[in-house]
């Protein structure tokens, strides 16, 4: 096994088309608007060559500990899918070896997300726990798609679109910095309840990306922008990452309505699955997506964590507040 620490964009680009179960969040293009918008981030993602010529990319934000002595290196990054991709097969033998290659005697944990749609396992060393995600299955007649909505999901669109409700494409920047405000007005909302306060920077540079697999979906509602969702393509996986809506406009059925356009023009585009990402815990997040038909896909989340530099860390901390 050949290993680059170093990867070019553009063949991981490639690996990344060439890999059926890989998603947006395994391209270059979100570990880069990520190391781009924090600067205590950093792209580390390893290629891995086998004796069969199998290319594998495993992508990697890693972090520096203790003053840059160790390293903390996760995939994916803000809790999204990570873990390999290849352009061949890869058995156990091979993601052991490529994994076990990550725990070295700097590496203060390792934290790697792993995918629904290709499950294997990992060396006995790491931590695993199960998580769960919410994914519609489409590609298929519309009517199939609206027969398999919960009552209350049909209602809610007929309602917004007796309403003139109309969702369109974010075009500007101006635009994305309207969504984005929203976005604030739910953070203050939700108060304690909110899982994440992302910093305007990140958004922008998704929009400078200039990627036409990065889409900000609008919900518009008497010419004012109510809301919208940030959504991410892939080979044929289209996947809702972040969300807001003005909470005055949930009574004319905004958030479902958008969610539908979406996925009626996701399954016109040839799209196989509308993944309406983990809920994070929030059980009313995951009845929503109940209500579309949506059925649920285990993955794992696995951990290491090197016991010898972590118990250094410790003290330190309890020194410095001592």
């Amino acid at each position: 096994m050949k290993v680059f620490d170093v990867v070019d964009f553009k063949e991981w680009q490639e690996i990344a088309g060439k890999c059926e179960y890989a998603t947006f969040f395994h391209t270059p293009s979100w570990a880069k608007v990520f190391s781009e918008s924090y600067p205590n981030m950093e792209i580390a993602t390893k290629k891995f060559i086998f004796d069969d010529s199998t290319r594998v990319i495993l992508p990697l934000i890693k972090r520096n500990a203790m003053k840059g002595f160790a390293s903390c290196y996760v995939s994916s990054i803000a809790g999204v899918y990570g873990g390999v991709i290849s352009d061949g097969k890869i058995n156990e033998k091979k993601i052991s070896e490529i994994f076990t290659y990550l725990i070295k005697w700097n590496t203060l944990d390792v934290s790697i997300i792993g995918n629904p749609f290709f499950d294997y396992s990992l060396p006995k060393r790491f931590k695993v726990k199960e998580e769960l995600t919410q994914v519609l299955e489409i590609g298929k007649p519309e009517e199939e798609i609206w027969v398999g909505y919960a009552h209350s999901v049909k209602n809610q669109i007929n309602k917004a679109s007796k309403s003139g409700v109309m969702c369109r494409e974010a075009k500007t920047l101006d635009e994305w910095k309207e969504y984005y405000s929203i976005y604030q007005e739910s953070v203050k909302r939700w108060g304690d309840k909110a899982t994440s306060n992302y910093p305007f920077l990140l958004f922008e540079n998704l929009f400078r990306e200039n990627n036409s697999n990065i889409k900000l979906w609008l919900v518009v509602c008497d010419n004012k922008i109510v809301g919208g969702n940030l959504n991410f393509y892939h080979n044929n996986h289209c996947v809702e990452w972040h969300a807001s809506f003005l909470s005055d406009y949930f009574k004319y059925g905004i958030r479902k309505f958008l969610a539908h356009k979406i996925i009626l023009d996701a399954n016109a585009k040839g799209y196989n699955y509308y993944d309406f990402n983990p809920s994070g815990g929030h059980v009313g997040t995951m009845e929503f997506k109940e209500t579309f038909g949506s059925k649920k896909l285990s993955f794992k989340r696995w951990e290491w964590k090197n016991s010898s530099l972590d118990m250094i860390v410790r003290v330190k901390n309890k020194l410095s507040k001592s």
